[in-house]
């Protein structure tokens, strides 16, 4: 039987969702609310939509995470973490089934393009400013279902680089004190923070950092320390930290600077990740010109053999139809906070990079 075929059940619901919970008493109302949670729940759960929502949920979830993941392993593989967090990876997306798989592999192909120099150069300023053989890393991570395969790879990995782990500290997302994680971390010697910090406690970290006078450099992922506002949010405090980004003042092509400009002009502040749909979309008209339709089949043979210069970098595609990355390709950014400005340091032979920065010892 159905939910519909049940008695009277037609009548109630008339009865319940017609009235305008405006024209009641703020008991009543409250009341009426709840009732048609109930209401709503037994539906569900009558018809089995309860399980579907759930699973959607779960796929929902998943592929959200993605783009942070792929991200993430990115910078990891300058580590050689890849080949240890695939497993892993593969276990985290099993909910997904078949395109779990899918989705896993996709990663590990992006990661294995992503040209990670940023992290060589960084680590070897880090060992030759520190004179130290064996630096101490400490790994502050969210508390977040995103990164919990890659904490679980870094520590073998860092020790195969030589380098000691002194601990993983992991803060909730919204963390508004870390002054304990951060008490340990210096405690322990600590020379480099790894961070993985995609919510608001990426500011509680660069501003508690720089409270503390940490000789430590915070190196990483940290979102909030991408956007414009976060000197300020960090209360100006937030010195040395550095993120990944995607766009700066700096010649990546022809097109960078010219198009970050016109961007703060026209939205008063710099351009994030989402602009890159602006290549994509130049990237199609001009494809769209040379074949003479919009036939996606048509298309595709065309865009093979582009080369489009755009304002992030120059897009071309693989044999599997992905963007090629690296320096000189479609590749990100690399910045750090100094002194107020978000100074973007990485690829080096950019036009309009500036040297990294560590605090002083």
């Amino acid at each position: 039987m159905t939910w519909e075929q049940l008695p009277f059940v037609q009548g109630i619901e008339r009865a319940i969702w017609a009235t305008p919970l405006e024209s009641l008493p703020a008991w009543r109302a409250s009341l009426l609310r709840f009732t048609r949670l109930l209401l709503a729940l037994a539906r569900d759960l009558v018809s089995g939509q309860l399980t579907l929502r759930a699973m959607s949920l779960v796929y929902t979830t998943l592929l959200s995470i993605v783009p942070l993941l792929a991200l993430s392993l990115s910078v990891l593989k300058a580590f050689g973490v890849h080949n240890q967090v695939q497993p892993v990876l593969r276990n985290f997306l099993a909910p997904l089934g078949g395109q779990g798989e899918e989705v896993t592999e996709h990663i590990i192909q992006f990661v294995e393009r992503m040209n990670v120099g940023v992290l060589g150069s960084v680590a070897g300023q880090i060992r030759k400013e520190l004179n130290k053989p064996t630096p101490k890393i400490a790994i502050l991570a969210e508390k977040a279902i995103w990164n919990e395969p890659i904490i679980k790879a870094l520590p073998p990995v860092f020790q195969k680089m030589k380098m000691e782990v002194v601990g993983t500290w992991q803060p909730s997302a919204l963390a508004t004190d870390v002054t304990a994680e951060l008490a340990a971390i210096d405690r322990a010697g600590t020379d480099i923070v790894f961070t993985l910090l995609s919510g608001p406690v990426g500011i509680t970290v660069g501003r508690q950092m720089g409270e503390r006078n940490m000789k430590a450099v915070a190196f990483g992922i940290n979102v909030e320390a991408q956007k414009e506002e976060f000197w300020q949010a960090a209360a100006g405090k937030a010195n040395y930290v550095s993120t990944l980004d995607t766009y700066a003042e700096v010649e990546m092509t022809p097109k960078s600077i010219p198009f970050v400009r016109a961007f703060k002009s026209r939205f008063g502040k710099p351009p994030t990740y989402t602009a890159g749909t602006h290549d994509a979309i130049y990237l199609l008209k001009e494809a769209i010109e040379k074949a003479g339709t919009t036939d996606a089949q048509k298309l595709i043979p065309v865009m093979e053999k582009m080369s489009y210069t755009g304002a992030g970098g120059v897009i071309e595609f693989t044999k599997g139809h992905d963007p090629i990355w690296g320096p000189g390709k479609s590749t990100g950014i690399a910045v750090q906070w100094q002194d107020g400005k978000k100074v973007a340091f990485w690829p080096p032979q950019v036009k309009g990079m500036q040297p990294f920065k560590l605090p002083s010892h």
